[in-house]
């Protein structure tokens, strides 16, 4: 007897949820740096112990007594999931652009006056260098690196010979065969060699000039390669500008900065510290320690770590760097009531004694670090929250107030979760009521901490409607805020 098919009734399909992003590892910490590694690491190296900093860096860099700190505090910023991310400086060619050409010959000679078979290359009017044709010593303009590259002469391709190295003179070794041309110091230490085809004319070896990258152009690259919430530098910025032009990149990326010195000169108007609260740039956060510059910024490493081990899916998770400790950093001991007042006037944290206890004091006005930071991590979950709500919809979801509401509804789940981990908390609004409804704005506030509003979908522009986008999304929400002091009058009667 024949059996028909059970689908020719019910047709069933299986079907996997579909995926939605993960949150922002905005616990990852980057570290720029001019140490030379142990070995090679590549533009960047995530790290989750001292250990492994230890190893690539070695016992006497300043990545590894930095990392030292970073990873002795309690919890830390790997125990929130993230990572200490280590970067060395790159460097920048102040003629990149003839590299990646592959010119022609005739372009080239043009460029390019020849020394015996080398090239010399020319800036216009002043000459970056200055060949002797006798003996090929070039003589270096002051302030630039250089590096070797070479040009195939049947291939046309260019190659990097040699990392970046700062002779005062070099020397060219053309006694060789035309098929290797060695570039040499002055010392006669072999800095690089070429193995290229046989040629007449061996056209392969030339000098290309560099520069170290700023922290902006190291920090931007970095960005393009792996997340990271915050970011500082163990090194001295060669001027002021490229310190603040720092401060700058990290407040239009929304990036937190730290910065730290122990010159109390660098809180006078202008100066380092001082300037992230004078020009409204809250994303940085000063670090002020005077005892010396190598424990300010361990100091600095120490408290970023410790700030930024928050898990905000977790309960009463959120904290205040307000009187916590730096494990392994000692209280400030030149730290005066005045040096206080300073650091206080222009928002930078210190580490004081108070009382026989080291302890923090931080400070608000260029905003507390944990109302930045919180407020970072809160966006962060907001675009990831509505994110997820419309790629997980197996269909779609309509442009109705059915569909706005289940969008506010992901959004909803994000408040709720920033109220259980303490950032958020019911309260009193101060001050006019910014948008939607006055009564439903107040109560919200009042009994949740937040409110959301949209527009009716019915009075949405009709552009808007033809390119899908929903109406405006307006959230406002009452931070918990801390207590960080508190004043107390005793009447005492006899």
């Amino acid at each position: 007897m024949a059996i028909i098919d059970i689908k020719n009734v019910i047709n069933v399909s299986l079907t996997a949820p579909l995926s939605g992003l993960a949150g922002y590892d905005i616990n990852n910490v980057l570290m720029l740096t001019k140490d030379t590694p142990v070995g090679t690491i590549g533009d960047y190296k995530a790290y989750i112990s001292v250990d492994e900093v230890l190893t690539d860096w070695g016992i006497n860099s300043k990545v590894y007594s930095n990392a030292l700190s970073f990873f002795a505090q309690s919890p830390n910023a790997v125990s929130g999931n993230g990572r200490l991310i280590v970067a060395p400086s790159g460097e920048v060619d102040l003629d990149s652009e003839l590299i990646l050409s592959n010119m022609s010959d005739s372009d080239y000679d043009q460029q390019y006056s020849i020394v015996t078979g080398v090239r010399g290359q020319y800036s216009s009017g002043d000459s970056l260098f200055t060949p002797d044709e006798d003996n090929l010593v070039f003589s270096f303009q002051d302030g630039l690196s250089w590096r070797v590259v070479a040009k195939d002469s049947n291939t046309g391709d260019w190659t990097a010979l040699t990392t970046s190295v700062d002779p005062s003179t070099w020397v060219l070794n053309t006694n060789v065969s035309p098929t290797v041309q060695e570039a040499i110091t002055s010392d006669s230490e072999t800095v690089g060699d070429y193995n290229g085809p046989a040629s007449s004319d061996p056209k392969v070896d030339y000098l290309v000039p560099t520069r170290a990258e700023t922290i902006t152009e190291s920090v931007a690259r970095i960005k393009g390669l792996v997340y990271f919430g915050g970011f500082g530098w163990d090194f001295a910025p060669a001027d002021l500008a490229e310190a603040t032009d720092a401060m700058t990149w990290a407040q239009a990326n929304q990036k937190i900065c730290g910065v730290n010195s122990n010159l109390s000169t660098d809180m006078n108007t202008g100066e380092l510290l001082a300037y992230p609260e004078e020009n409204g740039l809250f994303y940085t956060r000063p670090f002020f320690y005077s005892v010396d510059s190598e424990k300010a910024s361990e100091f600095m490493w120490g408290y970023l770590s410790r700030a930024m081990s928050v898990i905000h899916s977790g309960s009463n998770t959120t904290l205040t760097m307000n009187l916590k400790q730096i494990s392994g950093v000692a209280a400030d001991s030149g730290l005066t009531q005045t040096l206080l007042d300073t650091a206080k006037g222009i928002g930078a944290d210190v580490y004081a004694d108070i009382a026989g206890r080291a302890s923090v004091l931080s400070h608000g006005e260029n905003q507390f670090f944990d109302s930045v930071y919180n407020s970072i991590a809160f966006k962060g979950d907001i675009e990831v929250g509505g994110f997820n709500y419309l790629a997980q919809t197996t269909g779609k979801v309509p442009q109705t107030e059915a569909g706005m509401s289940g969008l506010k509804g992901a959004y909803r789940e994000v408040c709720d979760r920033y109220v259980n981990n303490g950032f958020i908390a019911p309260g009193e609004w101060n001050g006019p009521v910014p948008f939607g409804n006055s009564e439903d704005f107040l109560r919200n506030i009042r009994d949740f901490g937040y409110y959301i509003y949209s527009i009716p979908v019915a009075q949405q522009a009709q552009n808007e409607r033809e390119q899908r986008i929903a109406p405006l999304v307006q959230i406002a929400v009452k931070e918990a805020g801390a207590i960080h002091s508190s004043n107390v009058i005793i009447l005492v009667q006899p």
